[in-house]
């Protein structure tokens, strides 16, 4: 919060008070502010004071009158004159001076506003850096409690591997076993391999047959659809069909009936030709006989006779 100018008065009187010179570091100490801030409250403070009462001329003391008496009062109002025209130049002296005190200070108390800003950055820089030590200390610690961990896990790990290497080395002819029984297990895998290639081709030639059988199957399904339904279709014929063959049947039995009695009859005539050819025979040799007696004579056999 910044200071007002009755603040800084205030505190001017309360250092004057106590018997200490009211400059603008004692103010700055007391209350706070900046030097900018409390130069030009000063300044005014000084010149609401009352001046210094100017030399006057005082009257000769009683001794110096007579012991000067003698010599006159010429000679104490000259030398009164000369003191009087001392001070002036002195005084006009001073406020050369004073003016050229007032813009140094002036100056300085820019640069003392400017460093005090350079030193609070400084301060809070240091603060940060104090910290940030602060943290790199506790970093510190806890690399510090990792190589100390790391370490002991070193230990460790040397006993580790000093035990390990006998650990290695059985490994290591497992190992060779192992790869001896991987080189004959991959022989085996190989001929395994070809077998397979062969059992895939025949299962290529299976598909192939399989999937033939199944077109054919379902071709014969097809075809069977088709029979189904033309059966369905031929069902009253077959009825009919098999009116008509009962029907044959009964014209069968009345041929074969009557192809008996043609066979009987045939039979018959059969017998009755064999009968007439016995007859005939006979009669030609009784016909020969008297041809015989008289003149040969070769006979001709006609069909009949046959």
């Amino acid at each position: 919060m910044a200071i007002t100018p009755d603040q800084i008065m205030a505190a001017a009187d309360a250092l004057e008070a106590e018997g200490i010179t009211p400059t603008q570091h004692a103010v700055k100490m007391r209350i706070g502010g900046s030097y900018s801030t409390i130069g030009p409250v000063l300044k005014q403070r000084k010149k609401t004071q009352p001046d210094a009462q100017p030399v006057a001329r005082e009257p000769l003391p009683q001794a110096v009158e007579t012991q000067l008496a003698a010599f006159g009062g010429g000679v104490w109002t000259a030398a009164t004159e000369a003191a009087a025209a001392r001070l002036a130049a002195e005084r006009e002296a001073h406020e050369a001076a004073r003016a050229e005190a007032e813009a140094a200070e002036k100056d300085a108390l820019a640069l003392a506003d400017d460093i005090a800003g350079q030193l609070d950055a400084a301060r809070a820089s240091i603060a940060d850096a104090q910290a940030h030590i602060s943290g790199m200390a506790d970093i510190e610690a806890a690399l510090r409690a990792d190589l100390d961990a790391a370490k002991t896990a070193l230990a460790a790990s040397e006993i580790r591997a000093a035990g390990a290497e006998a650990t290695v080395k059985e490994l290591r002819r497992e190992a060779g076993d192992l790869r001896a029984a991987a080189e004959k297990a991959q022989a085996k895998a190989d001929a395994a391999a070809e077998k397979i290639a062969a059992l895939r081709d025949d299962l290529s030639t299976a598909e192939i047959r399989t999937t033939t059988a199944k077109a054919t199957a379902d071709a014969e399904k097809a075809r069977a659809a088709a029979a189904e339904a033309r059966a369905d279709t031929t069902a009253a014929a077959a009825e009919t069909l098999r009116a008509d063959l009962a029907a044959a049947a009964s014209r069968a039995d009345a041929a074969e009936r009557r192809a008996e009695e043609i066979r009987a009859e045939r039979d018959q005539a059969r017998q009755e030709a064999a009968k007439s050819r016995d007859e005939a025979t006979i009669l030609r040799a009784q016909l020969a006989k008297p041809a015989k007696a008289g003149r040969p004579r070769k006979s001709k056999t006609t069909a009949a006779d046959t």
